[in-house]
């Protein structure tokens, strides 16, 4: 299967519960890991014997926003759900989403110059499922 890249140009990334969203520049989604369970005993022969963990742990993700002072980003200790919409691609009327329930861990305002737009560089953690909805 041949997959056509998509162009960044129209992601957003908004704070639902608080409603906080502001202009996106860059953002990574989070990753995913599995544990894996050594599951070998004595009986074992050859090669240690190992099985997938049923849980999934959801990473860390990160996003620079443009950032208006006045109207700072979200830090509190409360989790709340954060949400992805990715461009939609031609011939598609509605864009693909991702969510999950999580926290602004880490916040990060970058340097500050003459006639230069703020940034702010969150970083976001996860906890509990994680939704991924295909465009349409």
């Amino acid at each position: 299967m041949t997959v056509a890249p998509e162009l960044g140009t129209g992601a957003t990334l908004t704070f639902v519960t608080s409603g906080y969203s502001a202009n996106l520049i860059s953002t990574t989604l989070p990753s995913f890991s599995r544990p894996v369970i050594d599951v070998t005993h004595l009986g074992t022969t050859g090669g240690r014997d190992t099985k997938a963990g049923d849980l999934y742990e959801v990473g860390t993700a990160t996003a620079v926003f443009q950032v208006d002072h006045d109207d700072p980003p979200p830090y509190t200790a409360v989790d709340e759900v954060i949400r992805w919409t990715l461009p939609q691609s031609t011939g598609e009327t509605t864009p693909s989403k991702e969510e999950g329930t999580g926290r602004v861990t880490n916040v990060e305002y970058g340097e500050i110059t003459v006639d230069g737009l703020m940034t702010v560089t969150l970083t976001m953690s996860f906890t509990g499922d994680w939704t991924q909805t295909d465009s349409t």
